[in-house]
């Protein structure tokens, strides 16, 4: 099943920022097929990652959309984000949750 067609760009995407992703994947090497293969791969990323606490020790700053699956099912929406992040990230520089 396949995301349906925005009607219209949001207002913080222009036409023109997404030509240049575009360029940009598609003089990739790989594309983004090394960004989705990670989620191929679950086992292997947790033995190789093992020894990290899970926490962001770096200053962090979280954008998503409120729509995203991820956002869904792991914060329970937008309004679970912020605190989520909070448990996991020592220096939280902010949050933005924007729509769609």
């Amino acid at each position: 099943r396949r995301l349906p067609r925005p009607k219209a760009f949001p207002e913080w995407l222009t036409e023109e920022d997404l030509d240049t992703y575009v360029k940009e994947f598609q003089g990739a090497e790989l594309g983004f097929g090394g960004g989705m293969r990670y989620y191929r791969v679950p086992d292997m990323n947790f033995e190789i990652t093992k020894h990290l606490d899970g926490r962001v020790k770096v200053p962090a700053y979280f954008i998503g959309g409120a729509d995203d699956m991820v956002i869904q099912q792991f914060a329970g929406g937008p309004e679970g984000v912020r605190p989520l992040l909070e448990k996991v990230c020592e220096q939280l520089v902010g949050s933005v949750v924007l729509p769609g």
